[in-house]
């Protein structure tokens, strides 16, 4: 649904279903959500370990696509992996910084708004940070922040979001290129809402995300000579 035209342009693309999602094996007891964890970036790494000793797909570069919770499993590989040479992603996000989006817009249905705007930032965050460590140790997992290790990154990024996209906001995608000193990678796409880019604007869509690894993929090789892996979000 999101990289024919990548198909079309010669790219070789890798796609693979996360751990107890799609037509993967499912791991006992395990239920994924939106937050990424260790057991989806230990999936990534299976994929690429296969690539790397693949005698084809092991000569090529490697770019990383991947939407919404998919695009946070790339970012952090990214951040950890040198055999990424560049990134795209579509609804892509923050952990943290969602957790925190989301409190902000629905503390009031739980406590006053009068009372939640006087308590201290340092607070909120404490109590956020605890919290998820109890919902790590309830589902059995480790989930994966960008919030610390975003500074390793060093690939060039491609940011697409929806202006209309309720989840993954506007002001999210914004933030996230500033916490990844990739500002000027970042493409808001009017009308679109989540996940949705590719179905609002689907020639420049196409055209951006060729045109972006093309540019930080290309500079030695043709295209057939390129590999992208993408894996979709749980809704996908």
């Amino acid at each position: 649904n999101y990289c024919p035209a990548l198909v079309a342009a010669g790219f070789a693309v890798v796609s693979f279903d996360f751990r107890s999602q799609g037509e993967s094996d499912h791991l006992e007891g395990y239920v994924p959500i939106q937050w990424i964890s260790e057991f989806e970036l230990n999936d990534v790494q299976a994929v690429l370990n296969h690539i790397s000793n693949d005698a084809f797909l092991g000569q090529l570069p490697i770019g990383m696509f991947g939407v919404s919770r998919g695009g946070s499993a790339a970012l952090v590989t990214a951040c950890r992996d040198g055999r990424i040479k560049s990134v795209a992603t579509d609804s892509g996000y923050d952990t943290m910084a969602m957790v925190q989006n989301f409190n902000d817009r629905f503390s009031q249905y739980v406590v006053p708004d009068w009372f939640f705007r006087r308590l201290p930032q340092w607070h909120v965050n404490l109590v956020l940070r605890q919290a998820l460590r109890l919902s790590q140790r309830r589902r059995g997992c480790e989930y994966a922040f960008l919030e610390g290790i975003a500074h390793r990154i060093s690939q060039p990024a491609l940011l697409i979001s929806g202006r209309r996209d309720s989840y993954v906001t506007e002001n999210l995608t914004i933030q996230l290129g500033k916490l990844l000193g990739r500002s000027e990678g970042v493409w808001i796409v009017p009308k679109a809402k989540h996940n949705k880019s590719r179905t609002t604007a689907g020639i420049e869509y196409d055209q951006r995300l060729v045109k972006h690894f093309e540019q930080s993929l290309l500079s030695d090789v043709r295209p057939t000579d390129c590999l992208l892996y993408t894996s979709p979000s749980p809704r996908d």
